[in-house]
């Protein structure tokens, strides 16, 4: 699992970095776009880190092989990244719209990129407040807390299903 994870994050690092290079050489014309996605790529830096780390304490095999002593870890990772992968595609999908911003498009098709990019934002702003709420106190979600408060698998449900849909 580790090593695809690692061919794709390569690829996209390699991508990224000819984008880069060709934003840069031979003249530095780097625009909003450019630096959003190197947002993006950074969020995604953060999820491969958190990936690798929850791999190495567990994360993958079934359950009855994992380590019992990683699992805190592997559920903390696994916050991380939860808490960053919206921001993630939020960032790139934000990234795309600034682009076509700077086409000569009608107001009409520029209103509907904006309210396109501000849906895309309020759902990253929303996933990471919804994820502060899923437990009080908010390590309850990688570790046993007495007396902890977590929202119920049904909410969690709808907002899992309903939060793909954006």
């Amino acid at each position: 699992m580790g090593r695809g994870l690692s061919v794709l994050f390569s690829l996209a690092l390699i991508l990224y970095g000819l984008r880069m290079y060709t934003r840069i050489r031979p003249a530095f014309v780097l625009a909003t776009p450019d630096y959003i996605i190197t947002m993006a790529f950074l969020c995604e830096l953060v999820i491969f880190t958190s990936l690798m780390i929850a791999i190495n304490h567990g994360l993958g095999p079934h359950t009855f092989y994992a380590l019992k002593d990683g699992q805190t870890t592997v559920l903390r990772c696994i916050f991380a990244v939860e808490l960053v992968a919206f921001w993630t595609t939020s960032l790139s999908r934000i990234s795309i719209g600034t682009l076509l911003l700077r086409f000569d498009i009608s107001k009409t098709w520029k209103a509907v990129l904006w309210i396109l990019i501000y849906i895309q934002l309020a759902v990253a702003i929303g996933s990471s407040v919804f994820s502060f709420l899923m437990c009080r106190p908010v390590h309850a979600l990688w570790k046993d807390v007495p007396n902890a408060i977590c929202l119920s698998l049904h909410v969690l449900k709808i907002w899992g299903y309903s939060s793909r849909i954006a």
